[in-house]
């Protein structure tokens, strides 16, 4: 059976949700990590809850209802996935705990924090009372969504799938990777970080949406080749996958951050296609858990044949498949192939 990722929607740094492909590197950063360009959420949520909200639901209902309203169908499963949930609300909740003595408090703070709040409210609001699940396993979050989405359709328990991840990076989350050690304390961009290699990535955060079927919908759909994941001493175990692929693809994504212990990882594993052109794309997203999810929005809009560029590199001939390689901090890894086949 194949898999088809159609109508997607993001959230990113980049000017993603109005469809601008971005050609430049443009990033709000602020203290060390940069920001989502979050768009107008009027049109998709109601004030009284717009108001409410916390910024991991803004991101992650307005992608999904974006992608409901350009699909035009009705999805019989929701499906979301997101590393840490809300830690600006949890935090924020945590606060109120001791701040009332543990007496009486809003519930509004708690319920936002949950990791499932997106696929919850994307059913609630679109009064879709489908299959509804929530993955949060780090940096594999958006894979495990994938996964099970695809497991659905082979099952023949749902066709049309809303699939997606979220994260955020309050302060408290990029106080929290401090203490791990992982983030970049030189105040550089991902792209110079990348140029400047140093100890630590710069944090980033977004939102992207798709639609899965078995079914081609649209101009847009690209199909899923290949979908693994990895954890802990994994290398020789994705270089052996590599070299058992069908095919070279004709463009590799690559999870280049700036970080000399990662980027010396990802180069010797990526060896094996030194004559395929790759992108960095945390360059343009920054790092986050569930960064993979953008990448594949950016590994679609590259596989659209109205694209010839890109980064300087120019193809004749439309592109047929990208190789999608991530890796995070937690140890984990996964590997994606697209397709426009």
């Amino acid at each position: 059976m194949k898999f088809y990722l159609n109508h997607s929607s993001c959230i990113s740094p980049q000017q993603s949700f109005e469809g601008i492909f971005p050609r430049e590197v443009n990033l709000n950063q602020t203290a060390h990590h940069i920001l989502a360009i979050e768009p107008d959420y009027k049109p998709f949520l109601p004030l009284n809850l717009l108001r409410r909200m916390g910024k991991i639901s803004r991101m992650g209902l307005t992608t999904g209802l974006k992608v409901i309203q350009d699909s035009q169908i009705e999805f019989d499963a929701i499906i979301s996935g997101s590393a840490y949930g809300s830690n600006e609300e949890s935090f924020k909740f945590l606060d109120q705990i001791y701040k009332y003595d543990e007496g009486p408090m809003t519930p509004t703070n708690f319920t936002q924090s949950t990791t499932n709040v997106v696929s919850a409210q994307l059913g609630l609001m679109t009064k879709n009372y489908c299959y509804n699940s929530t993955n949060s396993q780090k940096a594999h979050s958006f894979e495990n969504s994938l996964l099970e989405g695809m497991l659905l359709l082979e099952n023949n328990i749902s066709k049309h799938i809303l699939v997606g991840a979220v994260d955020e990076i309050s302060q408290y989350t990029f106080n929290l990777f401090g203490l791990l050690d992982w983030v970049r304390t030189d105040n550089v961009t991902p792209e110079k970080a990348i140029q400047q290699k140093g100890k630590g990535f710069v944090p980033g955060e977004g939102s992207a949406f798709f639609h899965l079927s078995s079914e081609r919908e649209c101009h847009e759909s690209v199909c899923i080749e290949l979908l693994k994941t990895y954890v802990g001493p994994y290398q020789l175990q994705i270089k052996e996958d590599l070299r058992q692929l069908e095919y070279e693809p004709d463009l590799i994504l690559s999870p280049l951050n700036g970080d000399t212990d990662n980027d010396n990882t990802v180069n010797e594993l990526l060896a094996h296609f030194e004559d395929v052109p790759q992108i960095h794309f945390k360059k343009y997203f920054g790092d986050s858990p569930t960064v993979s999810a953008l990448s594949i929005w950016l590994g679609q809009q590259l596989l659209n044949p109205e694209n010839t560029h890109f980064e300087g590199i120019n193809w004749v001939k439309p592109l047929r498949s990208i190789l999608i390689f991530n890796k995070f901090e937690t140890g984990q890894s996964s590997l994606i192939v697209l397709s426009k086949s």
